[in-house]
């Protein structure tokens, strides 16, 4: 039971990062087929947002980030566990990070 959606996977954003784990810098990437609106955050493993990335149109293509490991206020992040959380219009995406010493 449900809402269902008619979304096609091709055109959905794709999200890759590494190094991962990592100490200080990590990559992110995203793949993008179409123009959309879309957000991209950090956030901790209680959910708690850590920083935003990007808010605005992704173009078509690939846009890539480094993440400097640091938060909203420009501090170190605690080694752990984050979420790399890519939202669109229509679709929402997460992958894991997990930051070392």
């Amino acid at each position: 039971m449900g809402v269902k959606e008619n979304i096609n996977l091709k055109e959905s954003p794709k999200i890759i990062a590494y190094p991962n784990p990592a100490k200080k810098l990590i990559s992110i990437i995203i793949s993008n087929q179409k123009d959309s609106r879309a957000e991209c955050s950090i956030y901790d493993a209680e959910g708690r947002l850590v920083k935003t990335l990007s808010n605005g149109i992704i173009y078509g293509g690939q846009l890539k980030f480094i993440w400097d490991t640091k938060d909203s206020r420009n501090k170190n992040v605690e080694p752990g566990v984050y979420f790399v959380r890519l939202k669109t219009e229509r679709t929402q995406d997460y992958i894991k990070l997990v930051i070392v010493k």
